[in-house]
């Protein structure tokens, strides 16, 4: 290390300690294998490396965006490596924390027996067991990105997409109503 601010020594638990001129496996041990790995990246393509890396424990953060960046002299050659760390500790929780959430949804959704399926203007993004059985199907894929019209009876299209068509423009619920389904069957 040639310098540190003060967050950096903070962050990396080396606040209060001699730091200057030593490695980061000296300061941090074996803990310091992905900063390294980085680094060489850096040295031998010359190029800015982003990458995401978990911090040992013990340091303020959890995870960190690195930033790692060659230092050229005069004449372009490398001399050093500079970098530069974002906290995305609160980032990757709401990831995770985001992930586990969906995960529980579609386990509800797929174990529900209505058939539930969702479209976007007309077009079927999601579908879940039994509404790909609905439309005749055991796999809820097959349903996806094909139209609601693919489905409807030819006699209730045009009642349906007036009802879709409102829906986009008003943005105000309508009564339920009846309609005949085709399947892929």
């Amino acid at each position: 290390y040639q310098f540190c601010n003060a967050e950096a020594l903070r962050t990396l638990g080396l606040a209060g300690g001699p730091y200057l001129g030593k490695t980061a496996r000296e300061l941090r041990g074996d803990s310091a294998a992905p900063t390294e790995a980085i680094e060489r990246q850096v040295v031998e393509t010359g190029e800015t490396v982003v990458r995401e890396v978990d911090l040992p424990s013990g340091a303020a953060l959890e995870r960190s965006l690195l930033v790692k960046f060659p230092i050229r002299d005069a004449d372009g050659r490398i001399v050093a490596v500079g970098g530069f760390g974002i906290d995305v500790t609160k980032q990757k929780r709401a990831e995770l924390a985001l992930q586990s959430s969906e995960e529980r949804f579609s386990r509800v959704v797929d174990m529900i027996g209505e058939a539930i399926w969702i479209h976007d203007a007309g077009t079927i993004i999601f579908a879940n067991p039994a509404g790909g059985r609905l439309f005749g199907t055991n796999n809820p894929a097959a349903v996806v990105g094909r139209t609601l019209s693919d489905f409807l009876h030819p006699d209730d299209r045009p009642r349906v997409e007036d009802r879709i068509r409102f829906l986009l423009r008003e943005v105000k619920p309508l009564p339920p109503t009846m309609v005949r389904f085709v399947g892929l069957d």
